[in-house]
């Protein structure tokens, strides 16, 4: 019941979530994805706020943010403990936040998403992969550590190349 509920949500909040909706529309989008669709789908809800994070509206990338955990100024420890038992419950493991946001086929991708939102989804993405349980055993053997290494590196030469032009 959970999943046909998922499929039925995911692609109404995907749609809200779009550049060219009103700032009302992307902040239910943040909203929803985080306070419905994180308890029944929390790889596509988190996709989402990771694409919202960097959104032109600050209230919409601020609710992302502090959903995703990443609010703070970069350098400062994430703080998991103004969350809820139910957030830190719904967190998807690093495997599925790779495979949602990485790879997805669906959705826009990490490649697509503004700058700020990539900043933000690799904060979100290493304090995933530093999560006590992806750290002691989650799926790590396959592809996603390399993946994500490969992120991490893609990123910072397109950063390089930004401020070198």
């Amino acid at each position: 019941a959970t999943a046909s509920l998922a499929r039925s949500l995911s692609p109404l909040i995907w749609n809200a979530a779009r550049r060219s909706q009103p700032k009302s529309s992307r902040l239910a989008a943040a909203r929803w994805s985080h306070e419905l669709l994180s308890h029944i789908d929390a790889p596509n809800a988190y996709h989402l706020l990771c694409f919202l994070s960097g959104d032109d509206d600050a209230t919409v990338s601020m609710i992302a943010k502090q959903a995703m955990g990443v609010d703070k100024t970069l350098g400062e420890d994430i703080n998991l403990s103004s969350w809820t038992k139910d957030d830190s419950i719904n967190l998807p493991s690093f495997g599925e936040i790779m495979s949602s946001v990485v790879r997805s086929k669906s959705r826009p991708k990490y490649t697509e998403f503004h700058l700020r939102a990539q900043a933000a989804s690799l904060r979100f993405m290493v304090h995933s992969l530093f999560s006590e349980e992806s750290f002691y055993g989650d799926e790590l053997g396959g592809d996603e550590l390399r993946i994500f290494v490969s992120v991490i590196l893609d990123t910072l030469s397109s950063y390089r190349g930004r401020s070198m032009s």
